[in-house]
């Protein structure tokens, strides 16, 4: 039995549109941020969202894009936690990755097969983005 037929994705399919609005809703506070640096009231939001995706991917079993996902709120909230500017590079990570989270959850909701290990190069960067230990 491969890995694909023992996920059941009708969980997912749940609550995939309010995991993809949360999603695109952390996408778009972080470009406000992104276009304006001064701004620190969009990055909680857009972390507060990743907060919920992560979430409900965890409820639905989907525990290694869940974890994928708090990589991403780690890393927003150890750039929020800093006095200084948000570093765009790191934003711009959290926008990238969050794209990938969002065609990732896309391409198994439409029958591909789920391998999170996919994910591992990106989350490695995420991870490492804050100054942690990825795993190896």
């Amino acid at each position: 039995m491969s890995q694909n037929d023992e996920l059941d994705i009708g969980p997912l399919t749940w609550v995939k549109n309010e995991i993809d609005s949360a999603l695109n809703t952390a996408r778009e506070k972080l470009g406000e941020v992104l276009s304006d640096s001064e701004q620190r009231e969009p990055l909680r939001f857009a972390q507060n969202h990743i907060h919920q995706a992560a979430g409900a991917l965890s409820i639905v079993g989907l525990d290694g894009v869940s974890q994928f996902a708090e990589a991403i709120d780690k890393l927003l909230s150890a750039v929020s936690t800093t006095g200084e500017a948000p570093d765009s590079t790191h934003l711009a990570l959290a926008q990238r990755a969050i794209g990938v989270l969002g065609n990732y959850i896309n391409e198994i909701a439409a029958g591909a097969p789920h391998q999170p290990l996919r994910l591992y190069p990106l989350y490695r960067e995420l991870v490492t983005a804050r100054n942690a230990e990825a795993p190896q």
